[in-house]
């Protein structure tokens, strides 16, 4: 073939000298033209590596028209080590009007055989070094392109075949043929997402939105290219929340960005939040597209001076499952308010008073369209249609090839797949429009182009769209936003070419089609389900909180930003993140336990079995404690125990229970949320049960104890009744008994100070009433002192009247001494303080020759008249409990109504606190 061809230029050559009479070089009109070669430093795409290709690039975007020169750019890339010698390079061109499937297969061809057209001319190609690429611009003669007699507009195939030695290697692409008539156009969309490069936060940082923002930066070149141009375009919502949360704090470039945004008149809408991957996330086990659960975790209120808490967001209905959403209650994401503040800071509007800003505030944005879902083409399977329904979408944008139109085939946007509404890419279109606003060069710019032109020329020649196509832009960032905006703009400016909104794309009546069913792909599906798989622990384990927001809303955030599109093609790094994330979700999901205990003994029937329940978590719990026993020897009285721990602590509860049989038992301890979702790993704690030594135990104490109690009270009712009968207490038991030895009672025989001084005589009872009233003698001799009993009664115990004194030189005397004159222990009555005194052995001292008053009543242990026990606390030397209360400086004698006087000289350890009455030489303790 090869030969064949060589043979038919060598014979055109022939031809052209014998018909042409002038030098070649003196007609212009007749002959092609060759540029200066240009050489430059070869970048072959990643599957010509190691190879040497060739490009063809026709200028004018391939457009020729009547009496109109073909210009086209060759460029031959040697990325050999060795040099490639000097060669030449045929073009060659179809003439016949091409299909949309032909074009489609012939630009998709990379053999270097087969017929590959009409021969238009040829250009040499010097030697190319290696690992550099030669370019040369040829310009073909109307003549020579041979288009002039055809009427029909459309795409038309042209090739480029280089030879250099044993070097071939062949280049196709397209021109359009446009003569001079009008062409119906082809309504064409075109959807342009606006994200960012990949991050693992779901809130972008200050410094990371400074970067996006700037002048040169991935955001602002998107908005560059997109700026007056008929582009739809679907933004990342994590945007417009991560400026917002910044409040006063947000970059300059940011909120001008956001402003920016806002007053651009192009269509907007929501792409899921951190652009994740819908369809992947379904695929990997998510119940439905997942949405933001709260932002209300991540407003920092220092960034928000003055302002008040609003109230709290609801959280949306899936909170249980990841992904899960609700048809009456979708997604922040899925919904909007138009006009919403774009600082996000809420107003109340009686007070006046600024608030945070809240989700719906953080989320809310004046979108075009609601409702859209945009996965990556190609990635939809036959079940994420109806789940993304179901999560609150109306629209979803699926690539031509996801279907069964076919990824070649030009149809209208607006299509039905099922009961779903979806809006189609025309994928090989798409893909010429990607690779022209990512492109690296010039030529390869033209070359996308040209194609482009060149196919949107068959859809519009074939005129089955009766509605507008829809042509999407990839994920990838554009380098240089210039060449996006030249794309847009010349395909703007195509003839046969009418620029469209989405909006009215989808407004369109719908065809039919069926869901070619695929997959996000195996790799990304095993990495999209562990993150899904872990958030749903989280979930599970966030039930135990007070507010399960509060773990499950970072959590989300966390998924989303690594499930977005953006990591795509990068599984490495995405593996190295995943697993750093789902080792923080354990940690968290770990944190509240029952601590490991050694085995116990349990003694009784019944007791109740202490367990601890820690939490190590930022958060409070509220869980549930149940006990399982392996045997039927011990049995759980009241189990499901609600218990509540604090954050950063340990709560100990008691779960009672009771023995049936001794042996060792084995209990398994669980924890689970108030909704019953397991919290932990079960804990087991062996316990050896013996049931009747708290029985034994039991019944030992209580007999050591009525058996103490019974002594007692035994012993106490012998004394009583001894005393009783008049006998006298045994020495040991009696603590009040007298003294072996008695001291010298005072003024006896061998006292310093003279001889004794009797100090009682009976008195003549006053007012007729039996009373006996003792006054004190002068210079009578004592009697020994015997037992007596109070005979004061009624009413006159309290208040005594004066008597009459005895011998006209006693006075009578309210309460008794505290001591007989034989020194002898005296006691009190507790009702009107007379006193008795326990007579000590009889004295055979002179002095003491006092008789008991005829009144007294010998009477051992008899009761005052009054029927009033002695008290004994009023034994001995002690002061009556009465008199306890009085101030002994304030109150006067009793005796002598004297005052008492503070200076005493005695022989007592206390004389410092005692007082003393001068005439009846009393002496007693100052202390209360």
């Amino acid at each position: 073939m090869h030969i064949l061809r060589s043979t038919l230029a060598a014979a055109t050559a022939l031809v052209a000298v014998g018909l042409v009479v002038t030098p070649l070089a003196s007609d212009a009109a007749g002959a092609a033209t060759a540029q200066p070669v240009t050489t430059r430093t070869a970048h072959p795409a990643a599957a010509d590596a190691g190879k040497t290709t060739v490009s063809v690039s026709p200028a004018n975007r391939g457009i020729v028209q009547r009496d109109q020169d073909l210009q086209l750019t060759v460029t031959v890339t040697n990325d050999t080590d060795t040099e490639v010698p000097a060669g030449t390079a045929e073009l060659d061109i179809f003439r016949s009007v091409s299909t949309r499937d032909v074009l489609s297969d012939w630009l998709a061809d990379t053999t270097t055989t087969g017929y590959l057209g009409a021969p238009m001319d040829s250009v040499d190609v010097p030697a190319v070094p290696a690992h550099r690429s030669v370019t040369q611009t040829v310009t073909i003669v109307p003549g020579n392109v041979g288009l002039g007699g055809y009427t029909s507009f459309g795409a038309r195939r042209i090739a480029a075949d280089y030879t250099a030695g044993s070097t071939s290697a062949v280049a196709r692409s397209a021109i359009t043929w446009y003569p001079d008539f009008e062409q119906t156009p082809v309504g064409v969309s075109v959807a342009m997402p606006v994200t960012v490069p990949r991050t693992t936060d779901g809130v972008l940082t200050a410094s990371e939105l400074a970067a996006a923002t700037a002048v040169d930066g991935t955001l602002t070149q998107q908005l560059d290219a997109a700026q007056d141009h008929n582009v739809t375009l679907a933004v990342d919502p994590r945007i417009i929340a991560s400026i917002r949360l910044l409040g006063e704090n947000a970059p300059t470039s940011a909120t001008t960005w956001l402003q920016r945004l806002e007053s651009l008149r192009n269509e907007k809408f929501a792409l899921a939040y951190a652009d994740a991957d819908v369809s992947g996330l379904h695929q990997a086990g998510a119940d439905g597209t997942p949405g933001v659960v709260s932002l209300d975790q991540q407003v920092d209120p220092e960034d928000f001076p003055g302002a008040v808490t609003a109230s709290p967001t609801p959280s949306p209905t899936d909170g249980a499952t990841p992904g899960a959403a609700s048809p009456s209650a979708p997604a922040p994401t899925d919904t909007a308010t138009p006009g919403a503040e774009p600082t996000g800071t809420a107003t109340d509007g009686a007070a006046g008073t600024p608030t945070l800003p809240t989700t719906k505030s953080l989320l809310d944005f004046p979108w075009s369209m609601s409702g859209m879902s945009w996965p990556v083409e190609g990635t939809v399977a036959q079940d994420d249609l109806a789940a993304l329904a179901a999560s609150g979408t109306e629209t979803t944008i699926v690539s031509s090839g996801n279907t069964s139109a076919g990824a070649d085939t030009t149809i209208a946007a607006s299509e039905r797949i099922g009961d779903q509404h979806v809006l189609v890419a025309d994928q090989g279109a798409s893909a010429l429009l990607r690779d022209a606003a990512t492109a690296k060069d010039e030529q390869t710019w033209s070359t996308d182009m040209a194609e482009l032109t060149a196919t949107l020329a068959t859809a519009a020649r074939s005129g089955t769209a009766t509605s507008p196509v829809l042509l999407t832009l990839g994920r990838e960032w554009p380098t240089d936003s210039d060449r996006l905006s030249r794309a847009l703009d010349a395909l703007e400016s195509t003839a046969w070419v009418s620029p469209s909104d989405l909006s009215s794309a989808a407004a369109a009546s719908a065809g039919s089609l069926t869901l070619a069913s695929s997959s996000a792909g195996d790799d990304r599906v095993d990495q999209l389900r562990r993150l899904v798989d872990g958030e749903r622990d989280v979930v599970s384990f966030a039930s135990a909180l007070d507010d399960p927001a509060d773990l499950t809303a970072p959590a989300r955030l966390s998924l989303l930003a690594l499930s977005s599109n953006a990591w795509r093609g990068d599984t490495g790094d995405l593996t190295v993140a995943i697993d750093r994330q789902l080792s923080r979700w354990t940690k968290q999901t770990s944190a509240v336990s029952i601590p490991n205990s050694s085995s116990l003994t349990l003694l009784g029937d019944r007791s109740s079995l202490p367990i601890s329940v820690r939490n190590r978590s930022d958060y409070p719990v509220t869980v549930r404690l149940s006990v399982q026993p392996s045997s039927s020897a011990l049995r759980v009285v009241k189990n499901d125990i609600e218990v509540k721990v604090q954050a950063q602590s340990s709560t100990r509860t008691t779960v009672p229970v009771q023995s049936v049989a001794n042996g060792k038992v084995s209990l398994t301890m669980s924890l689970q949320s108030p909704t019953g979702v397991t919290i932990s790993q079960p804990s087991t704690v062996e316990l050896n049960v013996q049931a009747q030594w708290e029985t034994v135990i039991t019944a030992v104490a209580a007999v050591g104890l009525v058996g103490i109690f019974g002594f007692g009270i035994f012993r106490s009712i012998r004394k009583r009744i001894r005393r009783r009968n008049g006998e006298v207490d045994d020495e040991e038991d009696d603590p009040n008994r007298p003294l072996a030895v008695q001291p010298a009672a005072p003024g006896a025989p061998g006292r310093p100070g003279g001889a004794g001084r009797p100090r009682w005589a009976p008195a003549a009872p006053a007012g007729g009433r039996a009373a006996t009233w003792w006054t004190r003698p002068r210079r009578e001799p004592r009697a020994p002192a015997r037992r007596l009993t109070c005979l004061q009664a009624g009413p006159a115990h309290r208040a005594l009247p004066a008597g009459p004194r005895a011998g006209g030189s006693g006075r009578l005397l309210r309460r008794r001494p505290r001591r007989s004159g034989d020194g002898s222990a005296c006691g009190c009555c507790g009702r009107c303080r007379s006193r008795r005194c326990r007579p000590s052995a009889p004295s055979s001292s002179p002095s003491s020759t006092r008789s008991p008053p005829p009144s007294a009543v010998s009477a051992g242990r008899a009761r005052c008249s009054r029927r009033a026990p002695w008290p004994r606390g009023c034994w001995g030397s002690r002061r009556p409990s009465s008199w306890r209360s009085r101030s002994v400086r304030t109150s006067p004698c009793p005796r002598t109504r004297s005052p008492w006087r503070t200076s005493c000289r005695t022989t007592s350890t206390r004389s410092s606190r005692a007082v003393c009455c001068p005439p009846c030489s009393s002496r007693r303790s100052s202390a209360r």
